[in-house]
Formats: C-alpha cells, sequence, structure tokens
C-alpha cells in the first residue's frame, strides 16, 4: 500500500508540475502580443501635429484676401471713378485655385447682373496683373473704361499695320503682354521705331535673356500716333523681378 501510495502521489506532482509549465507559457503568449493583434495600439510621439486639411484651407483663405486687397488697392490706383462693388475686396470670388497655383481665376458680379472673369497674377512688387478670360473681354474693357481706368484691362489692341514702311503708326496697349510679345508687334508694324527696355534695379538677368518679362508700363502712352523712324524712341517697362 505504501509503495502504491507514494507512485500516485509522485505521478499527482508531475501531473501539476506539467499543468503549470502549460499555463506559464500560455500566459507568456498573451502578454507578448504580436503586431497587428487585437489589443496592440501605435503610440504617436507627444507633440507631433497631425496634419489637417483645415490648415491648408486657412492658408489658402489668406492668401486669397491679401490679392483681392492687392487688387483693389491697384484698381484704385488706376481708376477714377472705381464702383463700390469692385472697391470691396470681399466681393471678389475665387475659383479653381489651388495653393500656389498661378495665375489666380476671380470673378464678381456687377450690380448690372453682369459678371467679369479674370486671372490675377500677384508679384512680389505688390502690383497684380489683369487679364480678363477671353469671353469676358468685352464687358472687362466696357467696365474699366467707364471708370476711367488707365491701363484698361481687355483694352482692345489696334489692328496690325500691314505696311511696316508706313509713315506713322499707332502704338497700343502693350498692359498684358510679355516683352516678345512686344518685340513682335513692332517687327510687324513699326520696324523702323527704336524701342527701348526697362528692367528696373531689382531685375533678374534670365529673364532679361529670355524675353518672357511681363509689361508694366510704356512711354508714349497706348494710343499716341508716332513717326515710324529711329529718331522715335519707345520705352517699354519691363517686370523681371521673378
Amino acid at each position: 500500500m505504501r509503495a502504491r501510495t507514494s507512485a500516485t502521489v509522485l505521478c499527482l506532482v508531475l501531473v501539476i508540475a506539467l499543468a503549470a509549465c502549460a499555463g506559464g507559457s500560455l500566459l507568456g503568449n498573451e502578454d507578448s502580443g504580436s503586431p497587428g493583434e487585437a489589443g496592440s495600439a501605435t503610440v504617436t510621439p507627444a507633440g507631433t501635429p497631425s496634419p489637417s486639411a483645415s490648415d491648408d484651407a486657412g492658408s489658402l483663405a489668406t492668401i486669397e484676401r491679401d490679392i483681392a486687397t492687392q487688387l483693389v488697392a491697384q484698381l484704385t490706383r488706376q481708376c477714377t471713378a472705381l464702383s463700390p462693388e469692385l472697391a470691396n475686396p470681399s466681393n471678389w470670388a475665387f475659383t479653381s485655385t489651388e495653393t500656389g497655383g498661378l495665375p489666380f481665376e476671380m470673378t464678381i458680379t456687377l450690380v448690372d447682373d453682369r459678371t467679369l472673369f479674370l486671372f490675377a497674377t500677384p508679384y512680389p512688387s505688390g502690383e497684380v496683373k489683369i487679364t480678363p478670360y477671353p469671353e469676358s473681354a468685352a464687358t472687362a474693357y466696357s467696365v474699366f473704361s467707364t471708370m476711367g481706368c488707365n491701363p484698361v484691362p481687355g483694352s482692345p489692341k489696334p489692328k496690325p499695320s500691314t505696311d511696316p514702311g508706313a509713315a506713322t503708326v499707332t502704338l497700343p496697349s502693350f498692359s498684358g503682354d510679355i516683352e516678345l510679345d512686344v518685340d513682335a508687334w513692332f517687327a510687324r508694324n513699326a520696324r523702323r521705331v527704336s524701342v527701348e527696355y526697362d528692367y528696373g534695379t531689382d531685375s533678374n538677368p534670365d529673364c532679361e535673356d529670355s524675353g518672357e518679362g511681363d509689361v508694366i508700363g510704356q512711354s508714349p502712352a497706348a494710343g499716341t500716333v508716332v513717326a515710324n523712324s529711329s529718331t522715335t524712341h519707345v520705352r517699354v517697362d519691363i517686370d523681371c523681378s521673378w
């Protein structure tokens, strides 16, 4: 009986020991876990900002507000009687605009329910280049010329002279053109006239060489009749600050 009892006790001890080992193994597996299993978590370092679409939207809204303010300030300088709806920056709406995209597309509804559609390109100098949509050019010319704006956005240019050797030529408005456009016009219509380009003091040599600088002024003014002669000098101001 004693032998049998000892054997039985020994067997029970072994069974308990094995059960304890197995239980420890199972607990170990549950505690260790692995990435992707239920109960795991990704920790974000404290102080790390999360991307927010509202941040971009806020930045874009600020850019648009600044462009509208610049545009109104420029039109106020260039026009003798800017209408109240055009003089309020909050009335200018932006369409199809992306952060950093140029030019900006702007619209404004007038009191007579006509709508102006403009491209607006801001420059570091504070100037805004205004170019009406082709389908809105006639409306823009009508509106801005009535307000006494100079230059007049959308101003139609005189028909090209068919004779580059004509005795006199009428200078068009080069507003909205680049230097290459000016060269092309004089080559077609007044090749004898001496044209001088003024790039100002803050110009980029690469821009000067490319001929792609924007026209920001001219002398004599558009509409002036000048002799097609080498003694006639025309100055064209170019923005080459980019």
